[in-house]
């Protein structure tokens, strides 16, 4: 129950903008639960708003370790290395979205962008023009 009290006191002061004391709470209750891939997850996406990039891509690689089917994790980090504008990862990182669900039309789509950042325009166009993103 200790790591909920960490998670929550974490929460609120995000929510409060206080970064240190958020900031603290995370490590907190990751120490008192260090097995949780969620919470590297969340203080992952934490530490990339607060443009912590090296810390939260450790965090993210962690996550993705103890929690491999959670396509979120991959999702936020590729975005956190867009944001970054680093290119070099990204392919990898969406097509792992794409593996575990072929349906995620966000990974396909995100996946297309990176492709066309990357010059190979047919591929990023079959992406788009699936059933399930042509929608959009």
């Amino acid at each position: 129950m200790e790591f909920v009290h960490y998670f929550d006191k974490a929460n609120r002061a995000n929510g409060a903008d206080n970064k240190t004391q958020a900031r603290i709470s995370y490590l907190r209750g990751i120490k008192t639960l260090p097995i949780k891939g969620l919470i590297n997850q969340i203080y992952g996406k934490f530490l990339r708003d607060d443009k912590r990039y090296k810390k939260a891509e450790f965090r993210y690689r962690k996550a993705s370790i103890m929690i491999p089917r959670r396509i979120s994790v991959y999702t936020e980090w590729g975005i956190m290395l867009d944001r970054q504008g680093i290119l070099e990862g990204q392919e990898e990182l969406f097509r792992k979205v794409i593996e575990l669900d072929p349906h995620d039309v966000e990974g396909f789509c995100n996946l297309g962008a990176v492709l066309t950042e990357k010059g190979r325009f047919e591929e990023a166009m079959v992406l788009f023009e699936r059933p399930n993103t042509s929608k959009l």
